[in-house]
């Protein structure tokens, strides 16, 4: 509720205290780095994505993300080479049936032109 209604400091801090007391809860992850996100926090953001894959590797929606949040800040490392290839695979296999797509090719964030993909 709060990160719906803008109240993304109070959001990030509910999030924050959900997590001392589950570390691995994977709704709690996503909304933090998502409000990490729109607060500009950028490297908090990107631990938190790191903290998802930890759980869940094969996340391609997350590994989309922060691959993303890793291209804007022009970290071309092999961690990018690999979330880019876990994407393009997730990609390939959604091709299979996409109704049930875990990652849309189209969500893609492109800062130069204002579209964000939310």
């Amino acid at each position: 509720v709060l990160q719906n209604t803008g109240e993304l400091t109070a959001a990030v801090e509910h999030y924050a205290a959900a997590l001392r007391a589950a570390p691995s809860h994977i709704g709690a992850l996503s909304n933090l780095a998502h409000s990490q996100l729109k607060l500009g926090q950028i490297d908090a953001a990107i631990a938190s994505y790191r903290q998802i894959l930890a759980l869940r590797p094969h996340a391609a929606g997350i590994a989309s993300a922060l691959a993303h949040l890793l291209q804007e800040n022009c970290e071309w490392t092999d961690e990018l080479r690999q979330l880019e290839a876990l994407v393009v695979q997730a990609v390939d296999a959604d091709r299979q049936d996409p109704a049930t797509a875990a990652v849309s090719p189209m969500c893609f964030r492109f800062p130069w032109s204002g579209f964000t993909g939310d």
